[in-house]
């Protein structure tokens, strides 16, 4: 279920930053599309109806939050960082047709071998053809 704005704000505060507008905004369209957007796609998104903000407000607010921890960066492309609000364990699949990604449940990733190594974090990346494109296929 989506915050709304009083609770994003709420959490931009807990998390240490101040709650403005622009940043609120960000944020609900994160958690408001699950489409793991680049910044681009969402300053044209925020943009048609918020003109008066700039790109460079949107990958200043976007680092923000990745620092702050309240939402990921996904280096799943060569090109561009996708953002995801979902900061729990999870995998994301990627479709080499449509190139859309998606969410993958797992369960909790042990890792063994690496001794005298810290993990920090945990990244699971799965590439292939997702159901709606392999069942277009036949």
């Amino acid at each position: 279920m989506a915050m709304t704005f009083k609770e994003i704000n709420d959490l931009l505060i807990s998390k240490g930053i101040k709650p403005t507008y622009h940043r609120i905004l960000v944020y609900d369209f994160l958690q408001n599309n699950k489409i793991h957007p680049t910044a681009e796609e969402i300053y044209e998104n925020i943009s048609k109806t918020y003109s008066r903000l700039s790109k460079a407000t949107i990958y200043n607010t976007l680092e923000l939050f990745v620092q702050k921890k309240i939402i990921k960066a996904l280096p799943l492309t060569n090109l561009e960082k996708h953002y995801d609000d979902r900061i729990d364990l999870h995998a994301h699949f990627i479709c080499k047709k449509c190139k859309k990604i998606y969410d993958i449940p797992i369960e909790e990733l042990e890792c063994y071998g690496i001794d005298g190594y810290k993990i920090e974090e945990k990244e699971v990346i799965l590439t292939g053809i997702c159901k709606k494109c392999n069942l277009e296929e036949k």
